[in-house]
């Protein structure tokens, strides 16, 4: 018969545990979030400057929207790399303030760039047309370009520099590892590829019932499929106290298990999955309860709504699936499905925010001259930067508060 105080010390041990993962789970959620919004907004007041810089008040075309887009993409993969080696060299108390400060921004400055890509792919879409041919060969010449890249021995030897960190995590290697960093944009062309019909068919009919419920059952075909190959595909990362590498997965920079191009082909997946559920949400919330087109055809104040009801719903979800993955084997199935779906909507509630300040902002500037439009952009980004550097550092003191009471506790038990 099992002694019973060791019992109760291995559920008093798993409690303890349990805990530091939902602290963990907290500050996940919170990051990505931010990070999408961060991008957005970056990336928004970037374009507004080059915008004026080349046509002032004038409207943009296709090839100068892209060629505004490449800028900003090349000047951003300059500054990513650089900032993010040099700022985690150089932080010695990142306990403090500045130093959460300068980390936080450290440790999305892979997401940034994966934004800025992504937002150049999907001009470089409208550039080149809307027919499927176009898609698919922008989609297929861009994976073959990210699997060369990844494919090369410098790429390797380099990213696993950089996950150890240490000397060799050096500028030179953050330059060489830049293609782990558009996984977000081979998703976001192949869901392009993916939904083409799904538009042609939603055509058919007028009705926003019926696009939802196209949508819906493209969503389930869609998801199911990434899910199973995705569960196929995927190891097992490992879990350092309490707080899973998560944190880092969009910049793709993770060791990965299951290796590079197994890596890139579930990164890719794992954004389509959340595009399909982004778009459901989309069709349901602005199509059939606000009768709208899309998010840009509503208000800024149904936006809002939206995205506050898309929060509350999907954070709660997500502490319920956290909650089931404590149950479950790291390794399971099951496991990996909810890892998927939790990154969906965290990518949703991301995404539903940033169009929101999309909105807001259109609403805002319309009409405005360039220099007010450009002055405009510029204060809500320091705000929305403010923002995230007090929630960081919120999230980051209160998750090491946790680390040393639990971890103190597990001694005691020890």
């Amino acid at each position: 018969m099992a002694d019973p105080m060791q019992t109760i010390k291995k559920v008093l041990m798993d409690d303890l545990h349990s805990k530091l993962g939902h602290s963990a789970h907290i500050q996940v959620f919170l990051q990505k979030v931010l990070a999408v919004l961060l991008g957005e907004v970056l990336s928004s007041t970037a374009y507004e400057i080059i915008t004026v810089i080349m046509v002032g008040d004038g409207s943009m075309s296709n090839a100068q929207a892209l060629i505004a887009r490449s800028i900003y993409a090349v000047l951003i993969s300059i500054y990513a790399p650089v900032a993010e080696c040099m700022i985690k060299k150089r932080v010695k108390n990142p306990q403090s303030f500045w130093g959460c400060t300068a980390l936080s921004h450290a440790n999305i400055c892979a997401v940034l760039l994966a934004w800025a890509w992504k937002n150049w792919a999907a001009a470089l879409d409208t550039f080149a047309g809307a027919e499927l041919w176009d898609e698919a060969v922008i989609a297929l010449a861009m994976t073959i370009l990210v699997v060369a890249a990844q494919s090369a021995p410098c790429f390797g030897k380099n990213k696993a520099a950089v996950a150890a960190g240490g000397d060799e995590d050096t500028v030179m290697a953050r330059f060489m590892v830049i293609p782990a960093s558009l996984g977000l944009t081979l998703g976001y062309l192949w869901n392009l590829v993916a939904t083409y019909f799904v538009s042609k068919v939603q055509a058919l009919e007028s009705s926003y019932h019926f696009d939802f419920m196209i949508q819906a059952v493209y969503a389930l075909i869609a998801c199911t499929s990434c899910t199973v190959i995705v569960c196929q595909l995927k190891k097992p990362r490992p879990i350092e106290n309490g707080r899973s590498q998560s944190v880092n997965d969009w910049s793709g920079l993770t060791e990965a298990p299951e290796g590079h191009l197994k890596a890139l082909t579930c990164t890719v997946l794992s954004f389509v999955y959340g595009w399909a559920l982004l778009d459901t949400c989309d069709d349901w919330g602005f199509g059939v309860m606000f009768n709208c087109s899309s998010y840009s055809a509503c208000s800024y104040q149904s936006n809002f709504a939206y995205s506050l009801a898309i929060t509350i719903c999907f954070t709660g979800t997500s502490f319920l699936l956290c909650r089931l993955k404590d149950f479950e084997p790291s390794d399971s199935k099951l496991s990996q499905a909810v890892s998927l779906q939790i990154n969906a909507m965290v990518l949703t509630v991301g995404w539903a925010w940033m169009n929101f300040y999309s909105t807001i902002m259109s609403d805002a500037t319309s009409g405005e001259p360039a220099g007010t439009k450009v002055l405009e952009y510029f204060s809500s980004m320091l705000c929305i930067v403010v923002l995230h550097s007090l929630s960081q550092f919120i999230a980051m003191r209160t998750h090491a508060g946790w680390v040393r009471k639990i971890n103190e506790a597990l001694e005691t038990l020890e």
